[in-house]
């Protein structure tokens, strides 16, 4: 029986017989991609985009702790002010300092300070809050820079809103603020 297969084989065309191999040869490597290396392949990938994905978290993580560092840093600072800053301990004392140092920027920057009128105080979560409505008259230039100046060095103040306005064609402007002061409540520094 052997040898009848085999003289029918050598009877086969060779582009035949080459065309058979050729197909049995595919097949056994299709078998073998299934059978034994798409599972560790499909593996592979996956480990690599999951190395990828923790690459990035850990990029990540290392721009938030910067991030956090600084802003750990920033309280400290912020705290150390507050601590021996000058920062007032009581609403009268808050009124008093306002008050005393707007007018000592006034002087500084060649602006007259028409008034000051402090509104009423009010909680709002961690700070008590005062507002404070201030009219101060001069050049345009001597304002901004007062104003700049009173945002620079009274840290504790938050300009709500303003306004502008001339007396005259060439007199000096009136500027017209509300400003908001805070001061931290006694029980924001529980949770630290």
């Amino acid at each position: 029986m052997k040898n009848h297969i085999v003289v029918r084989l050598i009877q086969l065309d060779r582009r035949i017989l080459l065309l058979v191999m050729v197909t049995l040869l595919i097949a056994i490597a299709l078998e073998a991609w299934l059978l034994i290396f798409r599972q560790p392949v499909a593996e592979y990938s996956q480990l690599q985009s999951e190395r990828f994905g923790l690459e990035q978290s850990l990029r990540d993580a290392i721009g938030l702790q910067a991030e956090a560092d600084k802003l750990a840093q920033d309280v400290a600072t912020l705290s150390k002010e507050a601590e021996g800053g000058g920062v007032p301990s009581t609403m009268d004392q808050l009124l008093i300092q306002t008050v005393g140092n707007l007018d000592r920027i006034a002087g500084e920057h060649g602006v007259a300070l028409q008034g000051v009128k402090p509104g009423a105080a009010r909680h709002v979560p961690m700070f008590d809050e005062v507002s404070f409505d201030v009219e101060v008259r001069g050049k345009y230039g001597a304002l901004m820079e007062w104003l700049h100046a009173v945002e620079k060095d009274m840290r504790t103040l938050a300009v709500v809103q303003f306004s502008l306005k001339s007396g005259s064609q060439s007199g000096p402007l009136t500027m017209s603020l509300k400003l908001a002061a805070y001061r931290a409540t006694e029980t924001a520094g529980v949770g630290r």
